[in-house]
């Protein structure tokens, strides 16, 4: 019987020492992110959270380790990006040139709008790669806006040209459209100037040919 005592007594400072999986996963975190292995730690504390959603501790920490990370990925992710939009920044450079209203066919014009359409998903499409990257995104997001203004100046376009009943005034219609065409010319100068700003930012050459 003493014997026995003496083996769960041992078995139980074991256990203590070795503390519960909850207590390991935030003490290998912990390290982890002491070694700035921050992807590891982030998993770690996650693991935490989905089993305590609660513990502030844990959460507190996860954001650290995710911020730290997505900090340290983000020379390679601008580098990545200007990569993705650079075909995408010349297709919508020859298409935005908008030739005289009246110089160009319907089909001509629906054709248009639809490569716009196809532009946008495709950027669209990138805002999702890089939905971890807030500082990408606030770059991207006048990609976005400016494209979106394109398609409104494109559709008012195509109105005019459906308008067999003549109750649009033409001269409205290029006066919206000079608008927005100016609305997205600003925002792709704040996308261009954003762009420029944090490759400086992360010492990289602006010079995409120039790696």
């Amino acid at each position: 019987m003493k014997k026995l005592c003496l083996v769960l007594a041992a078995l139980y400072l074991f256990l203590s020492a070795c503390g519960s999986p909850f207590d390991k996963a935030m003490r290998e975190g912990k390290a982890a992110l002491k070694e700035e292995r921050y992807k590891d730690a982030e998993k770690l504390f996650n693991d935490v959270l989905m089993d305590d959603p609660r513990n502030k501790d844990a959460k507190t920490l996860f954001e650290q380790a995710r911020t730290q990370r997505i900090e340290l990925e983000m020379k390679d992710k601008i580098k990545s990006y200007r990569q993705d939009t650079a075909k995408l920044g010349i297709r919508l450079l020859v298409i935005r040139q908008i030739p005289g209203i009246i110089k160009q066919n319907l089909e001509f014009h629906e054709q248009k709008y639809n490569n716009l359409l196809d532009v946008k998903k495709e950027i669209d499409e990138i805002a999702s790669k890089y939905k971890e990257y807030p500082k990408i995104i606030s770059i991207h997001e006048h990609m976005q806006k400016s494209i979106s203004y394109l398609i409104e100046a494109q559709a008012l376009i195509l109105s005019l040209k459906n308008d067999t009943s003549g109750q649009l005034s033409k001269e409205e219609v290029i006066k919206d459209l000079n608008i927005y065409t100016h609305k997205s010319y600003e925002e792709t100068k704040k996308y261009i100037e954003g762009l420029i700003s944090i490759e400086k930012e992360y010492g990289i050459n602006p010079d995409p040919f120039n790696k």
